[in-house]
C-alpha cells in the first residue's frame, strides 16, 4: 500500500484573519505513479478547473476555484464531496473544525469573539443534495479504482496565537514550517507501516529542508534525493514505513493531494473570514468587509479604529504582525 499526501497553506500573506495549513491524503492499492495520477484514475468524476468540467468535481489550485467574484460554490462543492468520501460528515463549521483541527487550534479561534459560531450549516452555499450525490459518485469511483480517501487534517492560527509565535520565533516562515512539521508527523503516524509519499507546496526561497526534516523526526536518517530551483526531495529512513517528502514550487497546480490541501486551507479560512466580517458589520454596518489582504485590510482597520478603541481590542489580537 502507498499513502500519497499533500500539504498546502492559505492566509500566509494577509494582515487579518487566520493562517491555515492542511494535509490531504489517500491510499492506493496499486503502485503509485506520482502525485498527479488521481486526475486520470478518477477522470469520470473529477477534473481540473476550467472549461469542459461539466458535472465533474473541480480539483486544483484554490485560487482558480474561488474568488470574491465567482463565489464559493465550486470550491465548497468539490471539497465537501472529498471530505464525505474520507468519512467526514460535518453539518456545521464547528463539526468540521472538530474533525480537522487540534484542540489547540480550536482554542486559538475561541479566544477571538469574531470567530464564534453563528448558526451556519454546511454547505454555506450551493445544494446539500448535489453535494451528497457527488460524494456518492466519488466514493463509488474510488472503490472501483482502489483509492481510499483518508481523513484530512489542518492546523489554524488565529491572529493572537500567530503573533505570539512570530514574536517567539522572529520569523513567520518558521511559524509555517512548524505547522507543516506537525502535519508531517501526523501523516507518518496515520500511515502505519505503509509507504508514505508527501508533496509540500514550497513557499519562499528555502532550498534545503534536511535540517527541518531531521528535527521533525529525531533519530531518523534524512537523505537528499534531489535539489533544484523547483524541487527538493528527501528520503527518510528509520521510520515506521518508507517515507519520501518533496517540496515543490507551484505544487497546488501539479499535485492532486496538494490541490486538495490548498482547497481545504482556503475553505477553512473563508469560513472564518465570513464570520469575521459578519461580526464587525453587526456592530457597525458602515464598516467595509475585507478579505484580510493588503488591498482592503487598511480600509477596514481605518473604519473600525474608533470601535476597536472603545472595545479595548489591542492590535496584537486583531492585526497580524508579519
Amino acid at each position: 500500500m502507498t499513502v500519497v499526501a499533500g500539504i498546502d497553506e492559505a492566509g500566509y500573506g494577509p494582515r487579518l484573519g487566520p493562517l491555515v495549513s492542511s494535509a490531504a491524503s489517500y491510499r492506493l492499492d496499486v503502485e503509485s505513479g506520482g502525485a498527479d495520477e488521481l486526475w486520470d484514475l478518477l477522470e469520470g468524476v473529477v477534473g481540473r478547473p476550467g472549461r469542459g468540467l461539466g458535472e465533474r468535481l473541480a480539483v486544483g489550485d484554490s485560487k482558480k476555484l474561488y474568488s470574491g467574484a465567482t463565489g464559493l460554490d465550486a470550491l465548497e462543492g468539490s471539497l465537501l464531496a472529498f471530505l464525505a468520501a474520507s468519512g467526514c460528515a460535518a453539518a456545521t463549521p464547528e463539526e468540521l473544525a472538530g474533525e480537522l483541527l487540534s484542540d489547540r487550534c480550536r482554542d486559538s479561534l475561541t479566544a477571538h469573539p469574531w470567530y464564534r459560531a453563528r448558526g451556519e450549516g454546511l454547505p454555506l452555499s450551493g445544494s446539500q443534495d448535489r453535494t451528497a450525490a457527488m460524494a456518492a459518485r466519488l466514493c463509488e469511483c474510488c472503490a472501483r479504482k482502489g483509492v481510499l480517501i483518508r481523513p484530512f487534517r489542518s492546523r489554524l492560527l488565529a491572529e493572537g496565537e500567530f503573533n505570539r509565535r512570530v514574536e517567539l520565533l522572529d520569523n513567520k516562515a518558521t511559524v509555517l514550517i512548524g505547522l507543516v512539521i506537525e502535519l508531517l508527523r501526523e501523516l507518518r503516524t496515520g500511515a502505519g507501516s505503509d509507504a508514505l509519499s508527501v508533496f509540500v507546496d514550497r513557499l519562499g526561497g528555502r532550498t534545503d529542508y534536511s535540517g527541518v526534516l531531521s528535527g521533525a523526526f529525531p533519530g531518523a536518517f534524512v537523505w537528499e534525493q534531489e535539489r533544484s530551483a523547483q524541487c527538493q526531495a528527501y528520503v527518510i529512513e528509520g521510520l515506521a514505513g518508507p517515507t519520501r517528502v518533496e517540496f515543490r514550487t507551484r505544487a497546488d497546480s501539479s499535485c492532486f493531494p496538494v490541490a486538495l490541501a490548498s482547497m481545504t486551507s482556503k475553505y477553512l479560512r473563508e469560513i472564518f473570514m465570513r464570520r469575521f466580517n459578519a461580526y464587525w458589520v453587526d456592530l457597525d454596518p458602515q464598516i467595509p468587509t475585507t478579505s484580510g489582504y493588503y488591498a482592503d485590510a487598511g480600509s477596514f482597520l481605518e473604519a473600525a479604529s474608533a470601535l476597536r478603541r472603545r472595545m479595548g481590542i489591542e492590535d496584537g489580537d486583531l492585526v497580524r504582525s508579519r
